[in-house]
Formats: structure tokens, sequence, C-alpha cells
């Protein structure tokens, strides 16, 4: 009979401490954060029975500075409480803070360290951490078959950056055999996801005739789409390619929208070529060539921009 009325009470407690969170999560979504943050607080400070979830809430609030003032060391406090507790994203939280040295020494080891916690309990952005970490050697020897391990269980679950870092591996053979098709196809789920960099490799691919055809229109058209999300690789590339493509009117303009593009965002190689190129302009041709690029600076105007552009400078037979 006790351990039947133990039941009941416990049953009562969990039951209560939900609606707290909830209520919490309510008063939040009302815009009462001063009273979510006493809910959570009271959840999270439980000596009893503290609520892991309610200490990742307070972590969040301390780490943006929502409703309470910015403060990294309060955010890696409740971080902690919440990873001790076993929670995955907190322990996740742990490793970025150690990584950074937000509220706490920065250590490559430690955060390593509790990265793993995270990945072992199946947290995709965990498991690409500790690839990145594994292939960079960060707070852990340098293991690229440990990175394609950990890559490959969070490209599994969909995550586009761990599908883009393993199609990385796979194309250079770093940690797995080398096999272009197999990266093309982990890059092309990337850039369905509307990775850049995923594109930029796909481009790269076919520019060099890795494992398929080479096709330098057809690395264009990836470079392009790269671009279009702001890439500077990409755009530093197009700049080459519109330099040496003879097929278009106009090339050269084209090839300095690009190359200033491409320099505007950090791209510093670009510069010099962008310098080059401007030599080779009449001042009407100059005048157009940076039009065309603050209007290709805009990702809402880029493709409409490009398309007209190569229509009206496309070169007859």
């Amino acid at each position: 009979m006790r351990i039947f009325y133990l039941v009941i009470i416990l049953h009562i407690l969990t039951g209560c401490r939900e609606v707290a969170i909830e209520d919490a999560r309510k008063a939040y979504a009302e815009g009462n954060g001063k009273k979510a943050i006493e809910l959570y607080r009271k959840l999270a400070a439980d000596k009893n029975n503290p609520n892991a979830e309610a200490q990742m809430e307070l972590g969040n609030r301390y780490y943006s500075g929502t409703d309470v003032v910015k403060d990294y060391s309060e955010a890696y406090r409740w971080y902690l409480e919440a990873a001790n507790n076993n929670l995955d994203r907190a322990q996740a939280m742990v490793g970025l803070l150690y990584q950074n040295g937000h509220g706490v020494g920065k250590n490559d080891q430690t955060s390593f360290e509790w990265m793993l916690k995270a990945a072992e309990q199946g947290l995709i952005q965990a498991e690409f951490a500790v690839g990145l970490k594994y292939e960079a050697g960060l707070g852990v020897k340098q293991n690229f078959k440990e990175a394609a391990y950990w890559y490959k269980k969070s490209s599994d679950k969909g995550f586009a950056s761990a599908q883009n870092a393993l199609g990385n591996l796979f194309m250079l053979g770093f940690g797995v055999p080398q096999d272009y098709r197999q990266a093309e196809a982990l890059f092309s789920k990337a850039a369905e996801q509307g990775v850049p960099e995923a594109y930029l490799y796909i481009g790269g691919i076919y520019l060099n005739g890795q494992g398929v055809s080479k096709d330098e229109k057809m690395a264009a058209e990836y470079f392009i789409k790269a671009a279009e999300k702001g890439n500077a690789k990409a755009e530093y590339l197009l700049g080459a390619f519109y330099l040496e493509n003879k097929l278009i009117k106009n090339n050269l303009v084209l090839s300095y929208a690009f190359f200033n593009l491409a320099a505007s965002h950090g791209q510093t190689e670009a510069i010099r070529f962008r310098d080059q190129v401007q030599g080779l302009l009449t001042a009407d041709q100059l005048k157009s060539a940076q039009t065309v690029a603050s209007d290709l600076s805009d990702p809402n105007r880029f493709g409409g921009v490009l398309k007209k552009f190569l229509i009206e400078n496309t070169a007859e037979g």
C-alpha cells in the first residue's frame, strides 16, 4: 500500500513539474520573460529534483542575453548543471563554451570531451562537431578515419554540414577511400539543403573532371549557385572563368564584377585580378562593370541580373 501511495505522489510531483515547465514556456511566449525566468530558476534550483530542461533554458537565456543581462559565466553554470544531469544539448553547449573560452577558460581537450558525451548520445550537431575536431586535431589527436566515422553518423541523419564535410573527405581520400562519385552524391545532398560550399565542390569536380567528364560550363553553373549565396571563392572562380570566356561579349565586364564581389567578401587574391581587369576596360565598361557588381551583390536580384546580362551578351555563332 505504501508503494502505491509513493507512486501516486511521484506521479503528482512529476506532473506538477511538467506543468511548471509549460507555464514558464507559456509565459515566455506571451512576452512575460521575467515570470518565465522565475519559473525556470525555481525548477532548475530544486535540490530534490532539479529540472535539466529548466537549467538548459536558463543557460540559453544567459548565453543570448534574453530577459537577463548577457553573462557567459552564468550560462556556463546552468549549462554545466544540465550537462551533469546528462542533457545532450547542454553537454554540447559546455563543449562550445570551452572551445571559445566563454565564461570559462579555453580548453580544447575539455571541449572535445564534453562534445563527445553529447555525440555518444546521438546529438547530430555534436556528432558533426566531434568529426570536425578529429579532422582538425582540436583537443584530440588528428584522425581522419574517426572524423569520417562521426561525419557519417551525422550525415546519415541528414545533417547538411556533415554531408558536405564527409564529401570532402571522399574527394581527398582522407580517412576513406578516394571516391569522387560518392563525394558528389554527398555534396549534392548538402547542396539541396543550401550549403554554398557544396555547390562549390561539385563545380570543382566538373572543372577538373574528377570521376566525371570535364565540363567547364557545368562547373560554372555550380559556381553560380554558390556565388548566389555569397560564397567568395565561387565569385573568384567565376571572375577567372569569364576572364577567359570569349563566347560572352563584354566578358571582361562580368569578370571584373565577380572579382569585385569576391574582393568585397574577403577574397584578397581577387583584388589583384580585379585591378588587372580594370586596366583592360574602357571608362564606359568600368562604369557598367561596377553597376553589375552592385546589382549582383543583392541576393534577391542576383539570378535575374546575371541571366539578363548573359542573354544580352551571348555571342552569336
